[in-house]
């Protein structure tokens, strides 16, 4: 029989593998949600109370079904750039805590999605792994070149034009090398004549979607509406009741900038 793939952007709250219980007078276990705070950059206008979000994980999840997977026929991985530097394909597991979910990021890809974000995805790794080394940059890149949702809200903005992750950290500096890194590697693909036009193609989305791609890095009134949207679909669920106050002033400020910004600059 065939293969199933199946292929989304995905978010969970991150807890670096860490999980707290406390057990109850009758025997049982009750868990505790953990996770670090930080702060959005953004704050309410009417008393200056600020709105945070819950340090994130998020990677690009693929999942294959069939019979030449293993013994339970299941494949579960997950690309992104992890902390030790390296943009790959990684085993796609986390803490087993109840209260943990992962969050959709988009709907499912389609099978012609599935297959361009995967070969989007040797793209990334490419140019993220040889900025890190090239440039001989701590952590291999992470941070700089952006976290683990970063390289995949990239693949995600050039297939679809948009992305939901929150927040994109990659710095300014680091998304022009990036670029660069690209446009000479597309050059490369071009010159080779094995290479097929729909890799060049994809290459070319990619470039478009890092020379446009929103920064949470700097907090703005012109970015408040996409941070609102995107920090939305990141967290539809406030898991911490600061989270859910996050939600409240971030579509406050989101609502006033909408409202202020039409009026006109001439």
């Amino acid at each position: 029989g065939g293969h199933k793939v199946e292929v989304c952007p995905r978010s969970t709250i991150t807890t670096f593998g860490a999980s707290i219980c406390v057990k109850e007078d009758d025997g049982c276990w009750t868990n505790i949600p953990v996770g670090i705070q930080l702060m959005t950059g953004y704050e309410r206008s009417s008393d200056g109370r600020a709105a945070y979000f819950t340090a994130p994980h998020g990677g690009l999840d693929i999942d294959i079904r069939g019979p030449l997977i293993g013994k339970n026929s299941r494949c579960s991985m997950q690309f992104y750039v992890a902390i030790d530097g390296l943009c790959a394909f990684h085993s796609n597991h986390d803490a087993d805590a109840p209260w943990l979910e992962k969050m959709p990021l988009s709907e499912v890809y389609t099978s012609e999605q599935a297959v361009r974000a995967i070969r989007m995805a040797g793209l990334v790794g490419v140019v993220f792994n040889s900025i890190g080394t090239d440039m001989d940059l701590p952590f291999g890149g992470y941070g700089v070149l952006g976290v683990c949702n970063d390289s995949a809200a990239l693949i995600d903005f050039a297939l679809r034009g948009e992305t939901n992750a929150y927040p994109l950290v990659s710095t300014g500096r680091y998304l022009g090398h990036i670029v660069h890194s690209m446009v000479n590697l597309k050059k490369k693909l071009q010159d080779n004549p094995h290479v097929e036009e729909h890799l060049v193609k994809d290459l070319e989305c990619l470039i478009g979607a890092a020379s446009n791609i929103d920064s949470d890095i700097h907090s703005s009134p012109i970015a408040v509406s996409s941070a609102a949207r995107r920090y939305l679909a990141t967290y539809p669920k406030a898991v911490f009741r600061l989270s859910g106050e996050s939600r409240d002033i971030l579509k406050e400020m989101a609502a006033i900038h909408e409202e202020h910004a039409e009026y006109q600059m001439w």
